[in-house]
């Protein structure tokens, strides 16, 4: 038996169990888990076009603003239109093509009326942070992408929040990090992944660098003079005991240094694994979170 013929059957057989069937109406076919957006099943079978499905389910009490919202998240424009016509509201419409990423039917629908921060909830539930920034600039309400971030799924690991901090310059992610921060949850963000953030959006702006070259340079400013010996494998005391009396010196001046003492490039030093290599026996901390535990062989 299908999803749906499930779903169907347990609200046939339960007409007078009113929690019951309101619940059915509304859960997911699958396991509800992050970044399901609470998809109902109407909206599910509306993201597939399945209207038979959805006409079946809709007599039975379920609500058309989310069948609505199934449609246009699933770029089903024509049958959106004919749900707004049957009594769909626009910004269930307009919030489902922002998930699904179909700007142009946003862009329309918000000229008809809909919405800018059911736009902007959905939009950052899909994770179109393009979009979201220029919606913020709009007037959009951050409350809402902070939210919508995390209902997508978006910030459950320090790499997921690093990169989506980063995408916005720092006025917007202080703004984040404060709205994140009132749901004392998962979101939360940590003061040391916020300075790194910072640090990433003013490197990706100021250089035009995409998130991973971002990531690389960052890493380079963040190496610490042991880092950089442990990576060459240099362990000659002269070099040890001036990497120990200048913890924090500029890596670039080590680079120098290095390359004067080895004899090697810039960029053979980097492909030694100065800079993109990984560093087993370094005490190092990676943009994105600490580094594995050191080997047996490097003790």
């Amino acid at each position: 038996m299908s999803g749906f013929e499930t779903i169907v059957r347990l609200i046939e057989q339960n007409a007078d169990d009113v929690i019951l069937k309101d619940q059915l109406k509304m859960t997911a076919i699958d396991s509800v888990k992050i970044g399901s957006y609470a998809f109902s099943a109407v909206s599910f079978f509306a993201s597939k076009n399945n209207q038979h499905a959805v006409n079946r389910l809709l007599a039975l009490g379920a609500s058309i603003n989310y069948a609505a919202r199934g449609a246009a998240l699933g770029g089903h424009r024509q049958y959106a239109e004919e749900l707004i016509g049957r009594g769909a509201y626009i910004d269930w419409v307009a919030g489902g093509a922002a998930l699904g990423g179909h700007r142009e039917y946003v862009e329309e629908s918000i000229r008809r009326g809909a919405d800018i921060n059911t736009v902007a909830l959905g939009a950052a539930q899909g994770g179109h942070l393009e979009y979201v920034e220029e919606l913020l600039g709009r007037g959009a309400d951050i409350n809402l992408v902070a939210r919508g971030a995390a209902q997508g799924g978006h910030l459950q690991n320090d790499e997921q929040k690093l990169r989506f901090l980063a995408f916005f310059d720092t006025r917007v992610i202080d703004k984040l990090v404060s709205e994140l921060s009132k749901s004392n949850g998962p979101a939360n963000i940590q003061d040391t992944l916020l300075k790194r953030a910072k640090k990433m959006s003013q490197l990706m702006r100021e250089h035009s660098l995409d998130f991973e070259q971002a990531l690389v340079k960052a890493e380079r400013a963040h190496l610490g003079t042991m880092d950089i010996l442990y990576r060459l494998r240099i362990k000659d005391e002269v070099s040890i005991n001036a990497a120990q009396s200048f913890p924090v010196l500029n890596a670039d001046v080590w680079y120098k240094i290095l390359s004067y003492n080895t004899g090697l490039t810039e960029n053979q030093l980097i492909g030694t694994g100065v800079l993109l290599g990984a560093n087993p026996c370094g005490p190092s901390e990676s943009v994105a979170g600490p580094s594995s535990p050191q080997p047996e062989s490097c003790s």
